[in-house]
């Protein structure tokens, strides 16, 4: 599937706003910050189809595979 540049240039910024630490990873504290509503169980299953390496965070490239 093709992502538009547009697309590309929202899931940037989404994505920028909930890595706050800024280390180009998303946590699973970082994420369950910005959406508490997911809750754990939710964030594992979330981690297990997204989390491609199975480092325990999400890259860039592993959040655009998820909502691009």
């Amino acid at each position: 599937m093709e992502v538009t540049a547009e697309r590309l240039a929202e899931l940037k910024q989404l994505f920028e706003e909930i890595d706050q630490s800024g280390d180009g990873q998303i946590s699973q504290a970082e994420f369950l910050r910005k959406f508490p509503q997911i809750g754990p169980e939710g964030l594992a299953a979330l981690s297990g189809s997204a989390d491609a390496d199975g480092d325990g965070q999400i890259s860039f490239e592993e959040f655009v595979r998820l909502l691009g």
